[in-house]
């Protein structure tokens, strides 16, 4: 990387290969180093980057070991390894200004570029996929994977999942690993495309065994069982399910329990198998983390669409008031649609069934319109389903079949 960052720092001060090389080595052996076909010694290179102004750690020896540290750093945040994430993170940072004008600055933007998706701090991550801009024809294929890695995962928090798809099928051309067949599988699944998220899954779980990489391998199948569930293979999701279940060795077992619960709910609630869905969902209930609002809320409202299909309102009431409170509160980081499907239930608290109203279809509609922008296709198929229902209750059969055929053509 060391050869064409000195081309383009050279070009970006407007100097010849002449000007740069005078009094340092011949143009010729300048040519060779931007162009990698040489390693130029430590006194040469501290020499053409000084003269850039582009700092270098002491010794040769001192930047691989950085650069070293910066590819652990990179591997612990692809592994979830956040007690090794962190102890790296700690130390890089003191050589933050170092770092980022060094001949390391591409691997230090991709670490920090993963270090800000994680966080969610998507300005810091559109910071450095910019900074990383400026190095892109001087990317080995290496970098080039993680560029597109974090260019899809900006993507998806900006829910625009059919760009993150390709821009991780470019990654895919620099290098085919589990991680990266995991989040390809992962946003087909956003999109409604459950037939590539089950057959991709596999192939992206077993790679992922091989790579010792168990926390996205939990991740995945619960997309895949999932996947499973939304396209009608109950047996195969359960499947799935339980042997996440008995995954005794993750470290989060109670997560997961949760996430399996939750999904197997809600697929039954969309089955309207009520009981078992309440079941499910009540277990999930105890083993929901109480300062997760969002998570809360989407169980609430889970919770009280069950109570309601087994006629028990005074118990769907008791959670829509809590769903009422937490509204009040203005939760912060939760989507329209979800915020605007506690609008369409709290109609419930004064009508035992207001399906058969105008205001009634007018929020469901306006929720289903508000997840076909900021939610994957999971929630707007389930949406859909209420939708289509109110529709037809209201006789409103065209309304129903333009919805009906939208979520198929998904």
């Amino acid at each position: 990387m060391i050869g064409p960052l000195i081309k383009k720092h050279r070009l970006d001060k407007n100097l010849s290969q002449e000007s740069l090389s005078k009094g340092i080595c011949s143009i010729s052996y300048l040519s060779k180093i931007e162009t990698g076909q040489t390693e130029a010694s430590y006194q040469i290179l501290s020499m053409l980057l000084h003269r850039l102004d582009i700092p270098m750690p002491d010794t040769i020896q001192e930047l691989e070991e950085i650069r070293i540290k910066i590819q652990q750093g990179i591997k612990a945040l692809l592994f979830s390894d956040h007690e090794h994430k962190t102890r790296i993170r700690r130390d890089l940072e003191r050589m933050n200004n170092l770092l980022s004008s060094s001949p390391l600055a591409v691997d230090w933007n991709i670490f920090q570029g993963y270090l800000a998706m994680e966080n969610h701090q998507e300005e810091d991550a559109l910071e450095a996929l910019d900074a990383l801009k400026n190095f892109f024809p001087y990317f080995t294929e290496d970098q080039r994977y993680h560029y597109y890695i974090l260019k899809g995962l900006y993507e998806i928090e900006k829910v625009r999942f059919s760009t993150a798809l390709e821009a991780f099928k470019k990654a895919q051309f620099n290098k085919r690993d589990g991680n990266i067949l995991s989040h390809i599988s992962i946003t087909s699944f956003y999109l409604g495309d459950y037939i590539t998220t089950i057959s991709l899954g596999r192939e992206a779980y077993q790679l992922l065994m091989e790579e010792g990489n168990l926390q996205h391998g939990v991740q995945l199948s619960i997309i895949i069982a999932a996947a499973y569930s939304n396209n009608g293979q109950l047996d195969e999701s359960l499947t799935v399910y339980r042997r996440l279940i008995h995954l005794t060795l993750h470290n989060d077992p109670e997560k997961i329990r949760y996430t399996v619960y939750y999904n197997l709910g809600s697929t039954y609630l969309v089955e309207k198998k009520y009981e078992l869905a309440k079941n499910n969902l009540s277990k999930a209930k105890d083993l929901l983390e109480t300062k997760n609002v969002w998570r809360r809320v989407i169980l609430y409202q889970k919770l009280v669409l069950c109570h309601i299909g087994l006629k028990d309102l005074e118990t769907a009431r008791v959670y829509l008031k809590e769903l009422e409170s937490m509204q009040e509160n203005q939760f912060p980081q939760t989507s329209s649609s979800l915020l605007l499907s506690i609008q369409w239930l709290l109609l419930y608290l004064e009508d035992d069934d207001p399906r058969g109203t105008t205001q009634y279809l007018e929020r469901i509609k306006e929720t289903y319109e508000a997840s076909r922008k900021d939610s994957h296709f999971g929630f707007q198929l389930f949406y859909g389903e209420f939708l289509i229902e109110a529709y037809r209750l209201q006789r409103k059969y065209k309304e129903a079949l333009t919805v009906s055929d939208d979520l198929r053509r998904k």
